[in-house]
Parts: structure tokens; C-alpha cells; sequence
């Protein structure tokens, strides 16, 4: 299905996206204290979208 789709090599990309903007964004907003990172996703398959709520996390 979709969900299969974010496999290990797209989750990778997602993650170093984050952490290079995650330092920024705690030092801007939480005192420098980098906050656990979820990363949700809306898949479609066919029907409704479904939001797979911490799909993967910020290792």
C-alpha cells in the first residue's frame, strides 16, 4: 500500500532535512533544547486518506 511506500532509504532524506533544520528551530524557539521529532504521513490508497500519526521519529 502507500504506506509502504516511505521505506528506510525516504525516511533517511526526511531525517537529515530535519536535523539540519532542527538545531535552528530549538535554538530559535525552545532555549537550544532540540524537542523529540515525530514525522506523521497521509497516505491515500484508494479511499479515505489515513494519517499514520509517528510514522517514524527523529532517531
Amino acid at each position: 500500500g502507500a504506506a509502504a511506500s516511505i521505506g528506510r532509504d525516504k525516511q533517511a532524506r526526511l531525517v537529515r532535512a530535519a536535523a539540519l533544520w532542527l538545531p535552528e528551530l530549538a535554538r530559535r524557539h525552545w532555549s537550544g533544547l532540540t524537542p523529540p521529532a515525530r514525522f506523521d504521513a497521509v497516505v491515500f490508497d484508494g479511499g479515505d486518506p489515513a494519517w499514520l500519526r509517528g510514522a517514524f521519529w527523529l532517531p
